[in-house]
């Protein structure tokens, strides 16, 4: 397989496994239910489920049940399918039984416009809609419905940046093994997505595709996919038609998100190929998978919002064996959509890992493009781990449970540029989110306790100081728990990063748990971040004093009404202390923090502390310092997270205090850096953010993919160590 140019030298570092991994699809309703359909590596679908999510019910109605007689009439190459009501998925249909007068009984509801939907099916396969509206549904009513009126066309493309189409590489798999072998390459492996005619959030029609080009070696068949093509009538006002779909190149490290224009008029659609643009997201491995060699895929997500409502979540990628510890991964995520209208389409680069035998990843945060910047999505983080994109929003959304409203749920006082974040996902300690899923009503008799784990009543989750999901920080952890004078206290120790490819990093947390009160269960934190002097976030910081420290946090409650709904409260902190130290030592010094009452928010954040870096005693730059942040509840409960290493002073002179150095030399010919003066050097390339972007152990390095720019060049070896800062032109 042809390797791409994508991640440069990196990608000359792994070997790639050309299997691709299964496409997962959910779509959410607004009466509660979600759909979960898997597509395996055949494209067949391997998984499909349904499931209501306890706790949303949709608006009480008083509508009455109504019966209408549906009459149909269609030309001879047509015959009837079947009538639909309300969502594509999750609303009433009826199929077609052979009898032209169909007779449907269903409830109007008021979140729904006063339309059926009529399917037909040609003799050449191709499906015509009608759209029938009424000013409202009365019982006894005769709709008639003529399948002739289904002529406007309404089909997909989708356009490069030079205004062409994209091709795809042709694929022979092999179902034996369900392995697959690229014979042909093309601008992309494959696309999957979804084309959808909605009114609102309300998604009529919706229907998944591939394009891809693929030969089954078993058979010999060769099938080349599309994208859809509607007949429909003319659409109804406030109806619109769209496509949206994933591609990725053959190695998994380019991806496209591209989503078409939507309107009411027939034709082709596709996206405006100006609006292009593109950004690196790196990613550091976890240390379980550096250490052991383990197995990284590569996942592309979107979500697609219709007016406010995540209707629908896409995620697919590709496998690869990663052989090369200390080396962050970069994926080119590629987005087209339009920079404005009633459907947007939020996207999401993932990596997979395998961690002590199980599946999980680290999702970074989602995100939106307009203008050609790449905004975060600040939602709020749930106890599990998760972020509510994965559909559970309304479990702990009080006062909006009805409706769903993402956008209800976005943070504004958290950085919204991509730009403002400076790390690399999964290339710092995380926080551990927790939170007892449970109402606290009572004191806890002491032998549930010991129940808790074996419930799974404790929930805890991983976050990274971007913003990132690590789930595969759930697969590396310790938890140990013990009682001593009334006190239960749970001790999670995670220690699955490695910074930088060479720093281990831990996460202890305390969890202290007062058995007799009503109140038992701790508070706890839900983002942290380290800030320079420009705002960004980083854990790299050239001048400290200028530099803060700034978490959310709060005494997290979930409640219960009496049809058994929750939804998440928060109540305030007793007391705040954090404090530092110098990377593994045991004395500590507080750093004096204050909330910002301005800055509270819910749900999922709670209230919002910052305090100045400004007192931090240096004992010398270039250093690691810890950090241990304690929150108390007013009952008493309190957690205490120690993150080792959090942060990272930087030398102001980029050179470091280091006997023996003097010899140590760079040259800088031809696009070669050369290291002279030293034998067996390491050699760590930094950008001016603190970004590893380069390792090796060869005293001559290619730079030539690296930008023109000044950079930090680290030389070591054994005790010798010397840091350069160097121009590259």
């Amino acid at each position: 397989m042809k390797l791409k140019s994508t991640i440069g030298w990196l990608l000359a570092m792994c070997v790639w496994v050309p299997a691709s991994a299964d496409i997962t699809t959910t779509r959410f309703s607004h009466n509660g239910e979600k759909k979960t359909t898997v597509f395996g590596e055949s494209c067949e679908i391997v998984k499909n489920e349904c499931a209501r999510l306890s706790g949303n019910e949709s608006a009480a109605t008083e509508n009455a049940t109504v019966e209408v007689t549906v009459k149909l009439s269609y030309p001879e190459n047509m015959k009837p399918w079947f009538i639909q009501y309300g969502e594509a998925l999750f609303g009433p249909t009826w199929e077609y039984e052979g009898n032209d007068a169909m007779s449907i009984l269903f409830t109007p509801q008021e979140w729904c416009p006063n339309v059926l939907l009529t399917w037909f099916r040609a003799d050449n396969g191709d499906s015509h809609g009608v759209f029938t509206q009424v000013d409202s549904f009365k019982d006894g009513m005769v709709i008639e419905v003529d399948a002739s009126k289904a002529v406007n066309k309404f089909e997909t493309r989708f356009l490069k940046k030079d205004g062409t189409l994209f091709t795809v590489a042709q694929i022979e798999y092999n179902p034996d093994d369900e392995t697959e072998t690229v014979v042909a390459e093309g601008d992309v492996r494959r696309f999957f997505g979804t084309s959808f005619v909605s009114y609102n959030e309300l998604p009529y029609i919706s229907q998944d595709f591939f394009i891809d080009d693929r030969t089954n070696v078993k058979t010999g068949i060769r099938k080349i996919s599309s994208s859809p093509v509607f007949y429909l009538n003319d659409l109804p006002e406030g109806f619109l038609f769209a496509s949206s779909a994933i591609g990725y190149s053959t190695d998994g490290t380019t991806q496209y998100f591209v989503q078409t224009d939507c309107g009411r008029n027939p034709g082709t659609y596709s996206n405006n190929p100006a609006l292009w643009a593109h950004k690196e997201f790196s990613f550091m491995p976890g240390r379980t998978t550096q250490e052991n060699g383990g197995v990284i895929g590569y996942t592309a997500g979107n979500a697609v919002d219709l007016k406010g409502h995540l209707n629908q979540t896409i995620k697919m990628g590709v496998d690869a064996l990663y052989v090369a510890p200390g080396k962050p991964i970069t994926l080119t995520a590629n987005v087209c959509s339009p920079s404005s209208g009633d459907i947007e389409t939020l996207c999401e680069c993932i990596i997979n890992e395998t961690v002590n035998g199980e599946n999980c990843s680290v999702d970074g945060p989602l995100f939106r493009v307009k203008d050609n910047t790449f905004y975060k999505e600040n939602l709020n983080i749930l106890p599990s781990g998760y972020m509510s994109i994965l559909g559970d929003i309304w479990q702990y959304t009080p006062g909006n449970r009805e409706n769903g409203l993402y956008k209800e749920h976005l943070n504004p006082y958290l950085p919204a540029s991509l730009a403002e974040y400076e790390g690399i996902y999964g290339n710092t300690v995380p926080i551990t989110v927790t939170l007892m899923p449970m109402e606290e009503d009572e004191p806890l008799p002491e032998e549930f306790f010991e129940m808790l784990l074996d419930m799974g009543w404790l929930h805890y989750g991983y976050l990274g100081r971007n913003g990132e999901v690590r789930t595969t920080d759930l697969f590396a952890t310790d938890v140990k728990q013990s009682t001593e004078g009334g006190t239960h206290k749970f001790t999670i120790t995670n220690a699955n990063t490695l910074i930088d490819g060479k720093i281990p990093g831990i996460n202890t947390t305390e969890l202290n748990c007062i058995m007799a009160a009503t109140d038992w269960f701790p508070p706890t934190m839900q983002t942290l971040m380290f800030r320079d002097g420009n705002g960004h976030v980083t854990d790299r910081l050239n001048q400290p004093e200028n530099a803060v420290v700034e978490f959310y946090a709060g005494d997290f409650k979930i409640k219960y009404d009496e049809e058994g709904l929750g939804c998440m409260e928060v109540e305030p902190l007793k007391s705040v202390k954090v404090e530092y130290s110098s990377h593994g030592s045991d004395t500590w010094t507080e750093i004096h923090t204050e909330e910002i009452p301005e800055m509270f928010f819910m749900p999922g954040y709670g209230y919002f502390y910052r305090g100045s870096l400004k007192g931090i005693n240096k004992t010398s730059l270039d250093k690691w310092y810890d950090v241990r942040i304690t929150l108390t509840d007013k009952t008493g409960n309190y957690q205490t997270q120690t993150i080792s290493p959090a942060f990272h002073i930087d030398s102001n002179s980029g050179v470091s205090s280091i006997e023996n150095t003097e010899s140590i030399a760079l040259i800088n010919k031809n696009d070669v850096l050369s290291v002279e003066g030293i034998d067996c050097p390491e050699v760590r390339v930094f950008d001016m953010t603190g970004r590893l972007i380069m390792l090796s152990s060869d005293r001559k390095i290619n730079i030539s993919s690296i930008p023109s720019g000044i950079y930090v060049v680290e030389v070591s070896s054994s005790n010798i160590k010397k840091v350069f800062k160097k121009l590259f032109k």
